[in-house]
C-alpha cells in the first residue's frame, strides 16, 4: 500500500492566488468599470428617462471607447427607434449583426422596422431569424404574423400568433392580432372569444372593444357593438376608428331601429376631424352620414373624395358603387354580413 502523497504546494499557492485575483478584479470592475460599460449605463438611463437624444450622445461615447462592442450599437439603435429615427436605427442593428450575427433580438427589431417599411420579405426573413436563434421569443412570431397578414396568408398568420400565445398568454397583442385574421377569415365566432379573451387581459385598452364591434356588426348585433364602442370611447375619447364605428352603425345598420342621421353625423365628423381627413373610410362614413340625412349632394361630395384616396382597388370599387347610389338619392344599407 502506497503512502499518500502530499499536495501540490505549487498548486495550492496558484488556486489561491487566481481566486484573490478574481475577487480584485470583480471589486475592480464593481468599482471602476471599463469606460463606454459607464457611458452605456448611463444611455440606458436617459432612455428611460426619456432624454433621447442624450442618450443617443453616452451610447455614441462608449463606441468610441470601443468601437467592436455589439450592445452600444444595439442600445443606441433601440434609442433612435423610439425617437422615430428607423433608417439611422437600421444602420446600427446592421452594424452590431456585423459584430455578432447570432444576436436574435436584434433580428426581431430590424424585422418590426422593415415591417414599418413595408418591406415584408425582409421583415419575414429577420423575424424567421430571430425565431431560429430564439424561438422561445413571442415578439417575433407576432411581427411575421402581421406580414403574413398583408400576404393573405391567414392559416400562417394564426399559426403564428398561437405560438406566441403558447409562450406569452397574457400576450394582448397576439390575441388581437389573431382575432382580427380570424374575422378576415369569416370566423366570427372565434374572432369573438380572442377579443374577449384581449379584453379580460387588459380590460382598460380600447383597441379589443373596437375591434369586437366589427365583427358584432358582422354578425348583426348592434346593441352589443354599440355597447363596445361606447366603453371604448370612455376610455380614448380621440379614437378615430370608434367614432367611425360608431357613425358607420348610426348611418347603415341593416336595422332601423338602431339608425340615428344625427348621431351618426356627429361621429363621424369627430372621426374626420380628429383625422384631418385623411383616412379613407372616416371620409366614407360621412359621406353615408349626409347621406342618411338626405343630404345627398354632400354625400356624393365626400364619397368622391373617398374614392381618391381609398388605397385598395376593391374598396375603391365599393365606393363607386356607394356614389351610384347617392346620386340616385339613396342611402347605402349594410344590408348582408360577411
Amino acid at each position: 500500500m502506497s503512502e499518500e502523497q502530499p499536495p501540490n504546494a505549487w498548486a495550492c499557492i496558484c488556486d489561491a492566488a487566481r481566486s484573490v485575483l478574481g475577487r480584485v478584479r470583480k471589486y475592480f470592475l464593481s468599482a471602476h468599470p471599463p469606460p463606454h460599460l459607464v457611458w452605456i449605463h448611463r444611455g440606458i438611463g436617459n432612455v428611460a428617462a426619456g432624454r433621447l437624444d442624450a442618450a443617443v450622445d453616452d451610447f455614441t461615447v462608449a463606441l468610441q471607447h470601443h468601437p467592436g462592442y455589439p450592445f452600444a450599437y444595439v442600445h443606441r439603435g433601440n434609442a433612435f427607434v423610439k425617437a422615430g429615427n428607423d433608417d439611422a436605427a437600421l444602420r446600427d442593428y446592421n452594424d452590431a449583426l456585423a459584430i455578432d450575427p447570432d444576436l436574435a433580438n436584434v433580428y426581431t427589431s430590424r424585422g418590426y422596422i422593415w415591417l414599418r417599411k413595408r418591406e415584408f420579405e425582409r421583415a419575414i426573413a429577420d423575424f424567421a431569424d430571430g425565431i431560429r436563434l430564439n424561438p422561445k421569443e413571442p415578439l417575433a412570431y407576432v411581427g411575421r404574423s402581421r406580414c403574413w397578414i398583408t400576404r393573405d396568408e391567414y392559416d400562417s398568420a394564426i399559426r403564428d400568433c398561437s405560438e406566441a400565445i403558447s409562450l406569452a398568454p397574457a400576450n394582448l397583442n397576439a390575441f388581437v392580432l389573431r382575432a382580427s385574421t380570424w374575422l378576415r377569415n369569416g370566423e366570427l365566432d372565434k374572432a369573438i372569444s380572442d377579443y374577449t379573451e384581449a379584453i379580460r387581459i387588459a380590460p382598460h385598452v380600447a383597441i379589443p372593444y373596437v375591434g369586437r364591434s366589427h365583427v358584432l356588426v358582422k354578425k348583426r348585433e348592434f346593441q352589443p357593438a354599440i355597447d363596445d364602442l361606447t366603453v371604448a370611447l370612455r376610455i380614448d375619447p380621440r379614437f378615430v376608428e370608434a367614432h367611425n364605428n360608431l357613425g358607420w352603425i348610426y348611418a347603415s345598420a341593416s336595422d332601423p331601429r338602431f339608425r340615428d342621421g344625427s348621431k351618426a353625423l356627429e361621429h363621424a365628423q369627430k372621426a374626420c376631424d380628429l383625422s384631418g381627413y385623411k383616412k379613407w373610410f372616416a371620409v366614407r362614413t360621412l359621406a353615408a352620414a349626409y347621406a342618411e340625412l338626405r343630404l345627398f349632394k354632400d354625400a356624393v361630395e365626400l364619397q368622391e373624395k373617398a374614392n381618391t384616396i381609398t388605397p385598395k382597388e376593391a374598396d375603391r370599387q365599393e365606393g363607386v358603387r356607394r356614389l351610384a347610389l347617392y346620386k340616385a338619392g339613396e342611402p347605402f344599407r349594410e344590408e348582408t354580413a360577411s
